[in-house]
């Protein structure tokens, strides 16, 4: 492992380089404004697709393995612009949901689990949520760029 994975959001693709950065190992396109990627200890590869309003699981040989494609909305499953993402130490999808203020969580199949927060600027609030880390103990950390700060998820 130690792949290094780069959204190229100006070139709308997403570029993985060998561990020192010297070598592309693969080119995944089709996106518009790729803002976030993760990849898990598998070497799967998750994109947060900003302008089609999307989350894309690719396979390390970069073979789709599953689309989110809500569309764009505010129900659960639907994005508005979803800019960063981060995996949760079950496999978690956890995906900064920007436009719709909030963050979804998903299972590893995609399917709903939680979401957080509502637009606004008191306790509990995100507006326009940009990145995301899950910490050593499961807690969600949030850039809430709206805000101007960092908002925690703890979680049981």
């Amino acid at each position: 492992m130690g792949e290094i994975a780069v959204a190229d959001y100006g070139n709308h693709r997403v570029q993985v380089f060998n561990a020192e950065g010297s070598e592309v190992l693969l080119i995944l396109e089709g996106f518009k404004y790729p803002s976030g990627v993760a990849v898990d200890l598998e070497g799967k590869i998750y994109v947060a697709d900003y302008g089609k309003h999307r989350v894309l699981v690719y396979s390390n040989q970069g073979e789709l393995q599953l689309e989110l494609r809500g569309g764009l909305g505010e129900n659960n499953l639907e994005f508005n612009g979803p800019h960063g993402i981060g995996l949760g130490q079950n496999g978690e999808i956890i995906v900064s949901d920007t436009g719709n203020h909030r963050v979804q969580v998903l299972d590893r199949n995609g399917q709903y689990i939680a979401e957080y927060g509502i637009k606004g600027s008191g306790p509990g609030s995100l507006n326009f949520p940009r990145g995301v880390a899950v910490g050593t103990h499961g807690e969600i950390f949030i850039a809430d760029y709206g805000n101007h700060r960092i908002s925690v998820v703890e979680r049981a």
